[in-house]
Parts: C-alpha cells; structure tokens; sequence
C-alpha cells in the first residue's frame, strides 16, 4: 500500500510538499491546498529510506532535503527548486551526516546538525557564497533548532547534565555567541520547542518533568512557563499561532491522536475533528 510522509506546509501555507512511494520509490510531490491538485517534483534525486527529512525555504520556491549514498547514512544537503525541477548540492561531506533544520527569516541562511568536526553539532550555510560557520562545539550531540522570526537568536536543544535521558533548550545569538541554558524544568526531563511566535517574545514548549508530557509557552519578559497542559492526557505542542494567542497540541488519548487548539490566555481548548 503507498503511504506518503513528512508533510510540510509552505510559508506561504497555500501547499504542501510530501514524501509519497507511489511510483513504489519515494519521490517529493507538490499539493495545492485549493485544488488538491498534486504533482511529483522530483525524479529519483531523493533519498530511497527516510533517515533525514526537509524543509522549504523563505521564498516557496525551494525544499531543502538531505540525501545519502546508497544507504551508507552519511547525508549531504541538496536544494530542489519546486519550479524548474533543479537540483542544487549545497554540502559535500560523504564521511559525515547532515540534516537541515531551519532557515533564517532572512532566507539568507541555512540552519543544520552535522557531524564535520566531530560530535553532532550546529552549523550555518550562507546560501549565496555557501561558507560554513559553526555555531556550536558541544562534546555531546545537539538536538534540533529554532531560528527566531525575529532573526536575533536560535533555540537548540542539548544536554549538559550527567543524567543522559536529560535534554534541555538552550539560546544563543544568531553567530552562535551567548550560549546559555534557558528552560530546564528537572534532572532528568526532556524539554523541546515547538515554535516562536512571529515577535519572538513567547515560545511553545513541551516537557515530561511531571511524568506526562505537557505543553506550555514560555514568555521572555516573564521568564515564566504558562502550562496550558493539566496533565490528564499526554500532550505535545505543535505550533504556536503568529500573534502568540493559540498553542496547537497532539493529545494522546486512549490510543488516537487528536489535534488540540487552546486559547493560551483562558486555557480553553477546541478538539479539531476530522471526518
């Protein structure tokens, strides 16, 4: 049976870009969200097993994925423009993995993990003369990224602590400057953002330090966690709304995934029902 996965939606939020085995190899495909009309960009170029995933840059035009050779898992960064079907290699690095993260707001930078020097660790690609810089040189891997919308800081998750199921967010300048620890709820528990608000000033975050995941958003000039989460269902945050009014979350229940919308302010939630 073909299934599709890694569904993205475009910046502008007019498409949608998938991975879908169709043709029985996976191959990136286009939808209009109007139309529903859909068709296959890609042409083979993209990885056969799904061990990395993509992103569209700023401009809707481009998805960035990452590929690697014949299985071996060391993955390099390429970009397909959606409109005249090129391919674009943006790293060549066949004895390390990479994988795409994020885009500055700017549409100028890329952000992604790679193993180059040594431990999985954060880099930025200027898109334009593609230099390399390296944002961070932790002895233990990184874990994912958020580049703010504002373009002044990016938010990673990482861990510092000798317990190694611990995973806490960290910030830093946008050069990679001004590293620090900025929610840590236990030893232990797993914190991770899920999205900035388009000011940048609120952050939708998810942690288990109570045994249950719940989701919350954090506010800077507060430096306090709104815990929209009561801890009766397991919930993970999604997205956060650009004005920062509304958390959307994943709440697991008696073995099906709902889709949740609460109001951040009253904490009052609306079940998305699907036919």
């Amino acid at each position: 049976i073909p299934q599709f996965y890694n569904v993205k939606l475009s910046p502008s939020k007019n498409k949608i870009a998938f991975y879908w085995d169709k043709t029985g190899r996976l191959e990136l495909y286009l939808m209009d969200l109007a139309s529903k009309e859909y068709e296959q960009i890609s042409n083979g170029e993209v990885p056969r097993a799904l061990r990395s995933g993509f992103i569209w840059s700023k401009d809707n035009r481009n998805i960035i994925f990452a590929k690697d050779k014949e299985g071996n898992e060391q993955h390099d960064l390429y970009m397909l423009d959606t409109q005249s079907k090129e391919i674009t290699q943006l790293t060549d690095t066949p004895r390390f993995q990479e994988h795409v993260w994020d885009v500055s707001p700017d549409a100028k930078n890329l952000l992604f993990l790679s193993t180059r020097n040594g431990q999985m660790n954060l880099f930025s690609l200027n898109l334009e003369n593609r230099e390399v810089a390296e944002l961070t040189d932790f002895t233990r891997p990184v874990m994912g990224a958020k580049w703010s919308p504002t373009n002044d800081y990016i938010l990673f998750g990482y861990n510092d602590m000798k317990n190694l199921q611990n995973i806490d967010v960290w910030i830093m300048n946008v050069d990679g400057s001004e590293k620090k620890k900025l929610i840590s709820m236990k030893d232990g528990s797993q914190e991770g953002v899920a999205g900035i608000s388009k000011d940048g000033k609120t952050v939708a975050i998810t942690s288990d330090y109570e045994g249950v995941s719940k989701a919350g958003v954090y506010d800077f000039k507060t430096k306090k966690i709104k815990w929209v989460s009561d801890g009766k269902y397991d919930e993970v945050a999604s997205a956060i709304s650009p004005d920062g009014k509304y958390l959307v979350c994943l709440r697991n229940h008696e073995a099906t995934i709902v889709p949740i919308i609460y109001n951040i302010e009253t904490k009052e939630e609306k079940k998305v029902d699907f036919p």
